[in-house]
């Protein structure tokens, strides 16, 4: 799924028609009558058009995985965890837990794990680190940024860092749910994707969603839920939510890539999404191999030398086995 999801897509009357309906009453009659857009993924199976939350413990890859969904989104052409296809859209950051120079060596780390080149994302990802709190103007401040780069996705890393210090309350849960409600609204209007990056509790106990931080009036709020949980050598991700289906995905993280993908997808081959796409490739060449210039036609959207440098970490981690002239092959492959 290499759609775009920008607002060419959707039709005009049925836009409006949306707009109309979400702003007043109206009957069952009216209902069925109106043509009305069909929902849209930005990852598919994961994340549709909405408020989802992404919850885990710190330092459990959470802004790894946001990061995946950025590029991936903002290339077209790459997919979450080897598994989620993914539409292709401009994407807004708030990278407020990270600064420039961290920023810049995980998206270049994550782009070639995932099989994105630099110059696919070079217009279509924007960074911020710095913002008002959402009460001090920080709301209309994302809205305009919204408007202005035409996004398809917004990442708000994290939560508390956009919201702030706030006030003791007597109902914790109706002031949690007004305020995701507002970042809700705002995705709602637009038809874009919102994912707010969120922490989750101590109490490994409790069921995924009650292990997000809070009152329960943030999970109510939200339309998607997308829970981390560390478990012996994997990550559980628990989703759910309005407009998918709820599943339990094993994920496991390539620490030199800053790529997570699903547990056994492609087992036979391993590696990276990147790496796979090259072994695909190779395998095709049989026992002979390919050359390291047929490789660079095959993908021709990456730098050569980038290429280049691939197959040499490849086949040291044996991935690959480097043969005479050149050549690279599968692993394991032998003449007859």
């Amino acid at each position: 799924m290499n759609d775009r999801h920008d607002h060419d897509d959707y039709n005009d009357e049925e836009c409006a028609a949306y707009r109309s309906l979400m702003s007043r009453a109206y009957t069952a009659g009216e209902l069925l009558d109106t043509a009305l857009p069909e929902l849209k993924y930005v990852v598919r199976g994961l994340i549709p058009e909405g408020l989802t939350i992404l919850a885990a413990n710190p330092k459990a890859g959470k802004s790894f995985f946001a990061l995946n969904v950025c590029i991936a989104v903002a290339s077209g052409s790459g997919t979450i965890a080897g598994e989620f296809a993914c539409a292709q859209g401009n994407v807004l950051y708030y990278a407020l837990e990270d600064n420039p120079s961290r920023i810049k060596a995980r998206m270049k780390n994550v782009a070639c794990g995932i099989g994105v080149d630099d110059g696919q994302i070079r217009d279509t990802l924007c960074f911020q680190h710095e913002c008002k709190r959402m009460a001090a103007g920080g709301l209309e401040e994302l809205e305009d940024y919204v408007d202005s780069w035409d996004c398809a996705l917004v990442v708000v890393d994290t939560l508390a860092g956009f919201v702030g210090e706030r006030r003791a309350s007597k109902n914790v849960f109706f002031d949690d749910y007004e305020l995701i409600r507002e970042l809700q609204r705002v995705a709602a209007k637009r038809r874009i994707a919102i994912i707010l990056v969120h922490h989750t509790n101590k109490d490994s106990e409790k069921m995924p969603l009650q292990q997000v931080s809070g009152s329960h009036g943030i999970t109510a709020a939200a339309d998607t839920v997308l829970v981390m949980q560390k478990e012996g050598t994997t990550t559980v991700l628990y989703v759910a939510g309005k407009d998918v289906e709820s599943a339990e995905h094993r994920l496991v993280f390539d620490k030199t890539y800053g790529v997570w993908s699903v547990e056994g997808k492609n087992s036979k081959m391993g590696g990276t999404p990147w790496q796979r796409q090259i072994m695909e490739f190779v395998e095709t060449y049989s026992v002979r191999g390919a050359f390291v210039h047929e490789v660079n036609e095959r993908f021709t959207d990456h730098n050569p030398i980038s290429i280049r440098q691939e197959l040499k970490r490849m086949a040291d981690k044996g991935l690959l086995e480097r043969v005479e002239n050149g050549r690279y092959r599968v692993e394991g492959l032998v003449g007859l």
